[in-house]
């Protein structure tokens, strides 16, 4: 008696269910440059869900869990200009984007210690040395690499004694 008390229950499960494994989908792909080559760490977004992914060393993405219905979806990668498509998610979908070079960008991007900038929005100043200068003099420690080499910079130790960190 109480099986057949628990069959609509069961069934009412059942479609709950099919609805929420049907009703996602995943979107997979790979990011290239002009030359074919993959970019790594290329951003992959949704815009309108807010979701997203980067590419890996193959330049491929994975993003899941997608609603049915047409986003907008937007790839960027530093010295790349974005490539913005609207996409239908009925089904898993793959799709293959391939970026261009944005030359502008190339010359005003710099990598800071917690991320990057363009140039003209650095507060403060950049510097770059050259390899030849990078590599000379006594190199005991990292920090040793840049002292003396860059203007401006004063590099101390933590409490002035000898071998302690900087």
């Amino acid at each position: 008696m109480k099986k057949n008390h628990l069959k609509p229950y069961f069934s009412l499960l059942f479609v709950f269910f099919s609805v929420v494994v049907f009703g996602q989908n995943t979107f997979t792909g790979n990011v290239t440059d002009e030359n074919n080559e993959s970019i790594i760490g290329a951003s992959v977004k949704i815009n309108e869900l807010s979701i997203g992914s980067s590419t890996d060393i193959e330049g491929q993405f994975l993003i899941t869990n997608i609603p049915s219905g047409t986003y907008e979806v937007t790839v960027s990668a530093i010295g790349y200009n974005n490539a913005v498509q609207m996409v239908q998610f009925n089904t898993d979908v793959n799709i293959d984007f391939n970026l261009k070079e944005d030359i502008k960008l190339l010359d005003e991007a710099v990598v800071v210690g917690y991320g990057t900038a363009r140039t003209k929005d650095l507060t403060g100043s950049a510097i770059a040395i050259s390899e030849d200068k990078f590599l000379k003099g006594s190199l005991a420690t990292p920090e040793q690499l840049i002292m003396g080499k860059v203007p401006g910079l004063k590099v101390t130790s933590n409490d002035g004694a000898p071998g302690s960190g900087s």
